[in-house]
């Protein structure tokens, strides 16, 4: 079972987040990795994460890191850096494909064309009913 702390200190930086995201995006962001750092450590898929007394739920905690991610990473490309790592880590806990789909757009916007229309070639071949993959 994951230490009180570590819940208690996440929960924090989560909510310091959500309160950050209007005035600071980057700020935002960086507080939202930080608590990353904690959550990810906690279990071994996302279901199990969703399972753990956080404040959030973190299968939807982590849709708003990712936007926030990659607004930032409009005004700062280090951010796309940072989202593209962010969903890599991701993708290992969580076969949602809307990551891997953020994996290829950001690649895009990093101007790796090449990269990117291989990761939406790899997305479309692993679902191929996905939505934005058609």
């Amino acid at each position: 079972m994951p230490r009180r702390i570590d819940i208690k200190r996440a929960n924090g930086l989560i909510e310091e987040g959500y309160e950050l995201q209007d005035e600071n995006i980057k700020k935002a962001c960086d507080v939202w990795l930080e608590a990353w750092k904690i959550v990810k450590s906690m279990a071994a898929s996302i279901e199990e994460l969703d399972e753990l007394p956080f404040d959030y739920f973190i299968s939807n905690w982590v849709y708003d890191l990712d936007m926030a991610l990659e607004n930032a990473g409009m005004e700062d490309r280090s951010y796309l850096l940072k989202r593209l790592e962010f969903l890599k880590e991701l993708t290992e806990i969580s076969d949602d494909p809307e990551f891997k789909r953020g994996i290829a757009e950001t690649y895009f916007y990093l101007g790796e064309t090449e990269k990117s229309k291989e990761k939406f070639e790899e997305l479309i071949r692993e679902h191929p009913n996905y939505f934005w993959g058609i």
